[in-house]
């Protein structure tokens, strides 16, 4: 499973790269919330709260200050992609979170395990100053 992706991350689809980016991101956060000794009451939504479109527009807003060059360019090109609109809440919101997910899925994939857990770690911090606790 450790097996790195045909194409290399920069060339992958933007929804590839914000597939992968999902999956590991929502992840997180819910191992994030166990380890913080969340209850199960509260789990759901704080965990929706951090991977909602929403949510991610918001931390996208002050991570992408933190991106390295080619990570701001696969930022751009996802925030930028034409897609389907979402279900609930803004396009704006929408584009941020899958600008978001694709930055994670690209730096999983590029591979730079290191990276990512910089990224991942400061999304937290960055949740903490939100003042949405954990």
């Amino acid at each position: 499973m450790n097996q790195a992706p045909v194409k290399p991350a920069a060339h992958l689809p933007i929804r590839t790269l914000a597939y992968i980016g999902d999956a590991i991101y929502e992840l997180h956060v819910r191992l994030r919330m166990l380890e913080c000794g969340v209850t199960v009451d509260d789990l759901h939504r704080k965990t929706v709260n951090r991977v909602s479109a929403s949510g991610q527009a918001r931390l996208a807003h002050r991570l992408q200050a933190h991106l390295l060059t080619d990570e701001l360019q696969v930022f751009k090109r996802a925030r930028n992609h034409k897609s389907v609109g979402p279900q609930r809440g803004s396009i704006a919101d929408y584009r941020l979170g899958t600008a978001l997910e694709a930055v994670f899925g690209y730096v999983k994939l590029k591979p730079d395990l290191e990276r990512l857990a910089v990224l991942l770690a400061l999304s937290d911090t960055i949740f903490e100053e939100f003042n949405d606790g954990i």
